[in-house]
């Protein structure tokens, strides 16, 4: 009796222990919305090297804004002038979609209405929007967040149809 409870020990050890080595990578799509009202939303994700990482926006509104208001846009809103050296990003247009993919405090960079990134080293994401001040639109983005996992499929396939010169 002791040898078969070892051997069927033995054997569920040995099962389990491939499961464990088993680890299946697939994309994870979700929302995340952002509001003029705060300079940087947290998206709560944390990115590895050789990530592929897919944002695409659109504005949002739950609301119908005030008689004249500017509706937030993800391109940003060009009927808005003003200073834009205080901007998180000068060269790009007020009220833009912006994200930060590393620690706090790296530069920003221009996302708009989509934007494709391969991760080079690990790093979380926060989306934004180009302003600082008084908000220059109402509503909000919608930013619909793809990640293609390093080692899946769909990730090694990308990294092989992808140009050696492009860069993000």
């Amino acid at each position: 009796m002791t040898r078969h409870s070892t051997l069927l020990i033995a054997v569920f050890l040995g099962c389990a222990s491939h499961l464990v080595g088993q680890v299946t990578l697939t994309a994870r799509e979700f929302v995340v919305q952002v509001s003029p009202a705060q300079p940087w939303t947290d998206a709560g994700l944390d990115l590895q090297s050789g990530d592929a990482l897919e944002l695409s926006a659109t504005g949002s509104s739950d609301q119908q804004p005030a008689s004249g208001a500017t509706v937030c846009d993800p391109k940003g809103v060009t009927a808005i002038g003003g200073q834009t050296a205080d901007l998180p990003l000068p060269s790009a247009p007020v009220g833009a979609l912006i994200a930060r993919l590393h620690a706090h405090g790296s530069a920003p960079v221009l996302v708009g209405a989509s934007r494709e990134f391969h991760i080079a080293e690990p790093s979380h994401l926060m989306l934004g929007m180009n302003m600082s001040g008084t908000p220059p639109c109402q509503g909000g983005i919608s930013v619909k967040v793809h990640v293609i996992p390093a080692g899946s499929s769909a990730a090694n396939a990308r990294r092989a149809n992808r140009r050696p010169a492009a860069s993000n």
